[in-house]
């Protein structure tokens, strides 16, 4: 089936601000969705439309191309990564790495919310099979909460990128704390073919692309298969723990023996889902917050000791006036960690340090004695 005609862009005349769209780690920079396009409705819409189809499209749309990432921490250093990315509608996915070196030959394989990671310097797969899918990307559903954090524009002026015709939607956010975020949109199928991601002080964080995109394309029979990945000599590692699941919200406060520090919201951050890991004497709570567009991880457990939590190559951060908490980037994430006397806290998210350090301030008055 043919693409239908794209959506045309609804603006104000002056629309001419832009802001950047958030990305994950390579393998949840995946944004596109089928061969079954999704049909433009003959009127104009506006930005929102247009961002909310992208969502959509995430799960419609088959397609395959090649993306290249440039991430920058927070120090100045740089990582780059050239993938090959395909996608068969609905929850099939394959990335393969071709840059960088230590990275070449790397297969990411995902159906449903199973992984296969195929690492050839260990010859080894690694399997991860979590108790639920649980998303960790903006949803439809989300947009109202969206909309209440963010300023969403998209400019009248069209782009090319991956020779397809696109629109930059801008979405910025109203608390200076966050990044500044943007993307550029395929009209004809809702594809995000350029994202873009920058700090609070304006410098980039994140830029990712793709040079070309298919959405008519052809697959092999064994291009989504894991057991391809098992080679001559390949062992198959289980990364997974059977004792987790879901926590309803009803009973989250009762988690970690009645010590779990959940509130619905937490700032601007709604609660979204739990999750116990493990068993409830050692394990940890994996709390999900979301702002409609970025989402953190809070992880709890059981403090087992007098000391600080100790955070390999983390910095001091000063946390509601008279804690200190320590945080560390790692590659585009966050981490920051400190501990309440009952609880081990942890902190996780493609955020900058001032929002991570502003969610714990706006947590600990929160947390009950």
């Amino acid at each position: 089936m043919h693409p239908q005609r794209p959506i045309k862009p609804q603006v104000a005349k002056r629309a001419w601000i832009s802001a950047a769209i958030p990305v994950l780690l390579p393998c949840f920079f995946l944004t596109a969705g089928s061969s079954v396009s999704i049909a433009a409705p003959s009127a104009p819409v506006s930005a929102e439309a247009l961002y909310q189809q992208s969502l959509v499209s995430t799960q419609s749309v088959s397609y395959k191309g090649r993306e290249f990432i440039t991430q920058w921490n927070d120090d100045g250093r740089q990582i780059a990564y050239v993938t090959d990315v395909a996608h068969r509608a609905p929850d099939l996915f394959r990335i393969e790495y071709r840059a960088p070196r230590t990275m070449v030959g790397r297969v990411i394989i995902r159906s449903g919310a199973q992984e296969w990671t195929y690492i050839p310097e260990g010859k080894v797969v690694l399997h991860t099979a979590p108790p639920s899918a649980v998303r960790s990307k903006p949803t439809p559903g989300k947009l109202p909460l969206l909309k209440s954090n963010y300023n969403v524009s998209v400019s009248p002026l069209p782009e090319r990128i991956a020779d397809r015709k696109t629109f930059l939607v801008s979405v910025r956010p109203k608390d200076a704390a966050h990044d500044l975020l943007r993307l550029w949109i395929d009209p004809y199928t809702g594809l995000v073919l350029r994202r873009e991601k920058f700090r609070p002080d304006g410098t980039l964080s994140v830029v990712s692309y793709f040079s070309e995109m298919d959405v008519h394309p052809t697959f092999s029979a064994s291009a989504f298969s894991p057991d391809k990945l098992k080679g001559s000599g390949v062992r198959q590692m289980e990364r997974r723990d059977p004792t987790s699941r879901l926590v309803p919200h009803a009973n989250v406060a009762g988690a970690l023996f009645g010590l779990a520090q959940a509130p619905p919201q937490i700032g601007k951050f709604k609660l979204q889902s739990a999750i116990m890991m493990g068993q409830e004497q050692g394990g940890t709570l994996h709390l999900r917050y979301s702002d409609g567009l970025n989402t953190l991880s809070l992880f709890e457990s059981r403090r087992t000791s007098k000391g600080p939590t100790h955070v390999s190559g983390s910095t001091p951060v000063p946390i509601n006036r008279n804690m200190v908490g320590r945080y560390v980037q790692r590659y585009s994430y966050g981490v920051l960690s400190w501990d309440d006397g009952r609880l081990n806290l942890t902190i996780v998210g493609d955020a900058n340090e001032q929002m991570l350090t502003e969610f714990a301030d706006q947590l600990c008055p929160l947390i009950r004695n």
